[in-house]
């Protein structure tokens, strides 16, 4: 016996209430429950597979006044459209601390979010340092600074969890896993955590989860640089441009990581004994270029996106089969095409996306 998956929602659009213009990346939680969405370019948003009954959900968006809506009642196999309009509000609060536990009885469909807010105030060097701060979430890295960087979630293998860069997969074909070295902060509009064996919605690289990494897409006028230094020549620089004109949107980052590697440590020994020894090899330098060329008009939105990534870094070995001349030298292109659509009921995206 088989069954259909079930088509009970709710979805809408969130506006501004002067102006009716679509607000982007609003945060839509659904009360009760531990589930959250937030808003697309359009403003849209959806929960699927819901039970019948009455919901509640909440709705909030920086420099606006937060708002809930109760008594949406789901029917069986009817869609709920709701329409949010949000007032702006202009306030100064002092400072908050948030914190949660861990919900193991969280659904697998709602993930775990990291916003560009939480990146910016934590000042997260990579993007395994950032997945490093979910529960249940083992980052496995060699070597210093800029090594590869493969994830585990919940005691998975690393080819188990499937990495999405705007929803194309980042996994090697080869091993099956994906190296979360290779994508720079800078670019990240947020992060998505799947827990558990999504291989379902996801396909079957998905049995462990899935991270879903978000570049930015909505750009506001501003110019930006990052700069970090550290011990054993550890370099890092993140610059970055993006503004409107018109219709016109643009993006274009820069990263370079640079570090001389080659730090102590103390292992023990086949005799029992701890002896002080140098890593050796741990060398890297990597320089990574995205762009990203927006044309929104109404309700379609036209993009085009660029990612230049040339890497060149030693390979250390493990300490009991050293690899002092080892090296792993990397060049990848990336060209991606977006369309997107939003209609009263129905979302059109088209991508094509080429890399070499």
């Amino acid at each position: 016996m088989a069954f259909g998956q079930s088509t009970k929602k709710i979805y809408g659009y969130v506006y501004d209430y002067n102006s009716g213009k679509p607000l982007s990346g609003a945060n839509i939680m659904l009360n009760g429950t531990s589930g959250g969405t937030s808003t697309d370019e359009f403003g849209y948003y959806q929960f699927d597979n819901l039970l019948t009954g009455s919901y509640s959900i909440s709705i909030s968006y920086i420099g606006y006044k937060s708002k809930s809506i109760s008594d949406i009642n789901v029917y069986n196999d009817q869609p709920t459209e709701k329409k949010i309009y949000l007032k702006q509000c202009l306030f100064q609060l002092d400072e908050i601390v948030v914190s949660s536990e861990s919900n193991f009885n969280q659904p697998i469909g709602y993930p775990k979010i990291f916003t560009r807010e939480e990146i910016d105030k934590n000042n997260f060097q990579s993007v395994g340092e950032l997945l490093q701060q979910a529960p249940g979430v083992e980052i496995h890295s060699t070597g210093g600074v800029g090594s590869p960087q493969k994830i585990s979630i919940r005691g998975s293998g690393t080819n188990q969890v499937l990495v999405l860069l705007d929803g194309i997969p980042l996994n090697n074909q080869l091993g099956g896993d994906a190296d979360l070295s290779k994508v720079p902060t800078n670019i990240i509009e947020r992060v998505e955590i799947f827990e558990g064996g999504s291989s379902a919605k996801f396909g079957s690289g998905a049995i462990g989860g899935v991270i879903n990494i978000i570049t930015k897409k909505d750009f506001k006028n501003e110019n930006r640089i990052s700069f970090t230094g550290g011990s054993y020549g550890f370099l890092n620089v993140e610059p970055s441009i993006s503004g409107n004109f018109k219709n016109l949107g643009f993006f274009l980052s820069y990263n370079l990581i640079k570090s001389n590697g080659d730090y102590p440590y103390t292992y023990t020994n086949t005799h029992g004994n701890v002896d002080d020894a140098l890593r050796v090899n741990t060398d890297i330098k990597s320089q990574n270029i995205f762009t990203r060329l927006n044309y929104k008009f109404d309700k379609y939105l036209f993009s085009i996106n660029m990612q230049w990534l040339e890497s060149d870094r030693g390979i250390p070995g493990k300490t009991n089969a050293l690899t002092a001349y080892m090296r792993s030298k990397n060049t990848n292109l990336g060209l991606g095409y977006d369309f997107k659509a939003a209609f009263d009921k129905i979302v059109f995206n088209f991508n094509v996306n080429y890399s070499q």
